[in-house]
């Protein structure tokens, strides 16, 4: 038990992050803040998504989730280092076995209301991952969860009322840039200027120009 209590908290929040935005650290916040033993939010892009997506963008993802690191809010590049699956299940059962964060840390998953509705019926291994770690779940607007009864709706797993993020859809930030229209308040100020100097998601290019180095160290304990 004791060991348990000295292993530093740290609650992951997984997806594209194509791009990140103000949604996504608000509710890094939104964590720390109701969780004050929290030790960090570690922002974990996919390596891979169903459809590829968001091929070509890896290195960017990587690099605009680098530029709104806090001392508590980290990057962790953790399935595109080891060029993992993208299925949650199969990315807990290897970083909870890595002696290098098994030892150290415990873990907590991140996700938004919006997930949670068809989490039994729709992820990979539901019942398995709800038992393999606790999940910490943020409402997000238009999802009401006051009828949910399913596999996360029980201690462990916690779900924070009373946080409010704002209704910010990367979809819809790539679409507004592909139209020429504002991101302002939208993503945060690093992440637009990123963007329009490496010229994201316009329709003419792409997205695809510059690609920076997309591997970094762990992050720093």
């Amino acid at each position: 038990m004791g060991a348990e209590i000295d292993k530093k908290k740290i609650a992951v929040i997984g997806g594209s992050f194509n791009p990140v935005t103000n949604a996504h650290v608000w509710m890094a916040e939104a964590v720390l803040s109701a969780f004050p033993g929290m030790h960090q939010v570690w922002m974990m892009p996919a390596h891979r998504h169903p459809f590829e997506k968001h091929r070509g963008y890896s290195s960017h993802r990587s690099r605009m989730i680098r530029l709104v690191e806090t001392a508590r809010i980290r990057y962790f590049g953790y399935e595109i280092d080891h060029e993992l699956s993208g299925v949650t299940y199969m990315t807990f059962c290897r970083l909870l076995n890595d002696p290098d964060y098994r030892d150290p840390f415990v873990f907590y998953m991140v996700i938004g209301g919006d997930c949670v509705v068809d989490f039994d019926t729709k992820w990979q291994h539901a019942e398995e991952l709800a038992a393999m770690v606790p999940f910490i779940i943020v409402p997000r607007q238009g999802y009401d969860l006051s009828g949910y009864r399913g596999l996360l709706s029980r201690p462990p797993h916690v779900l924070l009322r009373h946080a409010h993020i704002p209704n910010i859809s990367a979809t819809e930030v790539r679409a507004r840039i592909a139209s020429g229209a504002s991101i302002r308040e939208m993503v945060p100020a690093e992440v637009a200027s990123y963007i329009r100097r490496h010229r994201l998601y316009e329709e003419r290019n792409g997205g695809t120009a510059g690609n920076p180095p997309d591997r970094f160290p762990p992050p720093a304990a």
